[in-house]
């Protein structure tokens, strides 16, 4: 009697095995990669399909890797928080702090470009901001998790209003929430606030201009696709020496705003 017992306990731990082992399996060929409202780089077409620069180099990418792609719509500061907790996902254009270097792994760069803040404001307060000291006078309205500026990101002498994500940001602009938005994705805000169909707006003077920088994706720093990522990583440092990058930027556009040549980032 006891050996039998003992023998069906060895059946359904075989049994048991087999199927943890078969789940591990088809999870392991699927990768994790968020997603947000960035167009042009990361965004929902009218088929509900996710689409982008990012997106679309991406995915080629991991097809080369011979992994599957899972995109999941998460919000980037959730998506931060999920990377430094060790979690294996990938998160589209991360862009390089020092605050991340401790627990983001970089795969890329993908391309270069300088980016710049620029600050919107209602069309009848053009000439509230003149000049960075300006920024103290007012609430500046910000989005979470977005890098801005150094000096701008760390200024404790800055008020500011965060909000969750470009929807929410427009609404409570409209609102009188606050007078002047930070900016860092161009085409983003001007989506929302199209939707919101918002026009009273203009950008002020002012703008902060900031040192050329590469487009990331970003991963823990440490988990259990670490092996994966770093293969993933190698394929698009090769797509990137063969110039095949380019095409997924001209594909959208912005062919003549960013280059694939650390070197041009002193003379551009």
């Amino acid at each position: 009697m006891k050996k039998h017992a003992v023998y069906m306990l060895a059946v359904i731990f075989i049994l048991f095995t087999s199927l943890f082992s078969a789940s591990s399996f088809s999870q392991g060929d699927k990768l994790i990669a968020h997603w947000r409202d960035r167009p042009p780089y990361i965004f929902k077409d009218n088929n509900d399909q996710i689409k982008g620069v990012m997106v679309e180099l991406l995915e080629e990418a991991v097809k080369q890797l011979g992994y599957e792609l899972e995109w999941q719509d998460v919000p980037f500061a959730q998506s931060l928080q999920q990377v430094k907790r060790m979690k294996p996902v990938i998160v589209p254009r991360v862009r390089k702090t020092e605050e991340r270097e401790a627990f983001v792994k970089y795969l890329g760069p993908i391309g270069y470009a300088r980016t710049r803040v620029l600050f919107l404001v209602h069309k009848s307060d053009k000439h509230l901001l003149g000049s960075y000291e300006d920024l103290y006078k007012y609430l500046i309205g910000v989005k979470r998790g977005t890098t801005y500026n150094d000096k701008f990101d760390k200024d404790p002498r800055i008020k500011k209003i965060v909000s969750i994500d470009d929807k929410n940001m427009v609404q409570m602009f409209k609102g009188g929430r606050f007078k002047i938005m930070a900016i860092a994705d161009l085409v983003s805000i001007q989506t929302a606030l199209n939707n919101a169909g918002i026009d009273d707006y203009v950008f002020a003077s002012y703008i902060i201009y900031n040192e050329g920088s590469g487009y990331y994706f970003g991963v823990p720093k440490t988990s259990e696709l670490e092996k994966v990522y770093d293969n993933l990583n190698d394929i698009l440092a090769d797509m990137m020496a063969k110039g095949e990058t380019k095409k997924f930027f001209e594909r959208y556009g912005l062919g003549d705003t960013v280059w694939f040549d650390e070197d041009n980032l002193v003379t551009n």
